[in-house]
C-alpha cells in the first residue's frame, strides 16, 4: 500500500513538473497527507494558470 501512495505521488509530481523522487519519498512516509498536499498544490497551479490565461475555457475546472 505504501508503494502505491509513493508511486501515485511520484507520477502526479512528474506530470506537474515537480520532483518525482521527493514526492515518492513523501508518499512513502506521509501517505495520505502527501496526496492531500499534492492535490492542494495542483489546485493552486490550476488557479494560477487561469489567472494568467483567462482565455482558456472554464469547462476544464
Amino acid at each position: 500500500m505504501l508503494l502505491l501512495f509513493g508511486g501515485f505521488c511520484a507520477l502526479w509530481a512528474q506530470n506537474t513538473g515537480r520532483n518525482p523522487w521527493l514526492w515518492f519519498i513523501l508518499g512513502l512516509i506521509f501517505n495520505a497527507i502527501a496526496v492531500i498536499v499534492l492535490l492542494w498544490k495542483n489546485s493552486n497551479d490550476l488557479k494560477e494558470t487561469m489567472r494568467l490565461k483567462p482565455d482558456l475555457p472554464n469547462d476544464l475546472f
